[in-house]
């Protein structure tokens, strides 16, 4: 959309809001229906684009063309729905915290299946870990995030993501971190304590750190470790979920 068609987008209640003097064609922004519906409508004047491209066809070039359009894009968009309350906010409900909706989350998941022939374990609800056949074994993979406030961060980033590997036979064996530290509260005491904390968890599993991000970023109040661990298993010994049996692991 070109600069003057936004500007009078943007500005549709103020020019076009209000019923045309002359002629009465352009209504409000927004109107409710006697079923609930929202209906919006906006006209846009695109004379100075018209006049741009020399295409007034002899029509006086005050006069306005008006082009039906959803409505008052911006503001229907924004979160804090100055004007009308939103059109897409309240259209369903929030999801609450935790993890997604066991339903919602297979639904996605169907969409994007694996291509790879080797991929013997794809992402699928109810799967701890991923399963790759490497030729003479299996690969394991598996991500998981500590978002929750602890003072033990880096232990519970090795131990949880160690354990879904264990589930499915594998030895834990490389394990990557992403670490994501609050702005305004992370000092360098800070990090080379939690760098302490993953160094001392990755010895007592016998799991080599091998990579991962560190970032200083906004919008955080405590610091967020996303891990990912890497193992291997023999392929006689792999455990999927809906065979598992005590002793297994």
């Amino acid at each position: 959309m070109d600069a003057a068609m936004l500007a009078h987008v943007d500005l549709g209640q103020r020019r076009f809001g209000q019923r045309d003097r002359a002629g009465g064609d352009g209504g409000g922004l927004a109107e409710e229906r006697e079923d609930r519906a929202m209906v919006i409508g906006v006209g846009v004047d695109v004379r100075e684009r018209d006049a741009r491209r020399g295409a007034h066809g002899g029509r006086d070039a005050r006069q306005a063309r008006r082009v039906a359009a959803l409505a008052d894009v911006r503001h229907a968009l924004h979160d804090e729905a100055p004007r009308h309350g939103g059109i897409l906010r309240g259209a369903m409900p929030l999801l609450p915290l935790g993890k997604l909706p066991g339903e919602l989350l297979q639904a996605v998941l169907d969409k994007h299946v694996p291509r790879d022939p080797r991929v013997v374990v794809g992402p699928r609800v109810g799967e701890d870990a991923a399963v790759i056949d490497l030729g003479d074994r299996y690969l394991v993979a598996t991500a998981d995030p500590i978002t929750f406030a602890t003072d033990d961060l880096g232990w519970y980033a090795l131990h949880v993501n160690a354990n879904d590997i264990v589930v499915r036979g594998a030895t834990p064996r490389w394990f990557l971190a992403t670490l994501l530290l609050p702005a305004r509260t992370t000092d360098e005491e800070s990090v080379r304590a939690l760098f302490a904390q993953l160094a001392a968890a990755c010895e007592d599993l016998e799991v080599a750190l091998v990579g991962g991000h560190t970032e200083v970023t906004h919008g955080l109040d405590r610091a967020i470790v996303a891990g990912t661990m890497l193992g291997e298993v023999a392929k006689d010994k792999l455990v999927t979920t809906g065979g598992a049996r005590v002793g297994d692991a």
